[in-house]
């Protein structure tokens, strides 16, 4: 018998030029610190399909919460996404780590910096740093699925990315 499966196989890309990570520690709800973040930087996180991604570590699967921004005047992409639900952990190497602010497109190093800091003096915001990607196992891999879960929004809401 014959299988009628198809297995793909995506070569592991580096995001590290693409992207930046910003992680987030709060004991903010998700919608509260996606309407702290759309009013810090003018912008409008948007609640979309929770992300579903296979830990190989833990071979379960794991649904974290994701809100979505485009700004296509900049092209910059906006990516809020929980990294703790129901004890299992996105990243678990980040395990001190509420939240995972994704952010491609070309942002400046000190506009980053002053970014953070400001995300720092959100009310209930503990701490935000950036993290490199080399300390971060499967940060391509998630990046990757994450890419593919989002063309999902970017083609509800009608985006032209010429």
């Amino acid at each position: 018998m014959t299988s009628n499966s198809i297995k793909v196989k995506f070569d592991e890309k580096d995001y590290s030029e693409e992207y930046q990570v910003v992680c987030i520690c709060s004991t903010l709800q998700d919608y509260r610190l996606s309407w702290h973040l759309n009013r810090l930087f003018d912008i409008n996180l948007e609640k979309f399909d929770d992300f579903k991604y296979f830990s190989t570590k833990s071979k379960q699967e794991i649904l974290s919460s994701l809100f979505l921004f485009y700004d296509n005047a900049n092209d910059l992409h906006y990516h809020l996404i929980s990294n703790r639900n129901a004890g299992q952990y996105l990243l678990p190497e980040l395990k001190q780590v509420d939240y995972l602010l994704f952010l491609k497109g070309c942002f400046e190093k000190n506009q980053l910096e002053q970014n953070i800091r400001n995300i720092s003096n959100i009310p209930n915001v503990i701490m935000a740093y950036t993290e490199e990607f080399s300390k971060i196992k499967d940060i391509n891999i998630l990046l990757a699925e994450l890419e593919v879960h989002n063309l999902k929004f970017y083609i509800k809401n009608d985006y032209d990315f010429s």
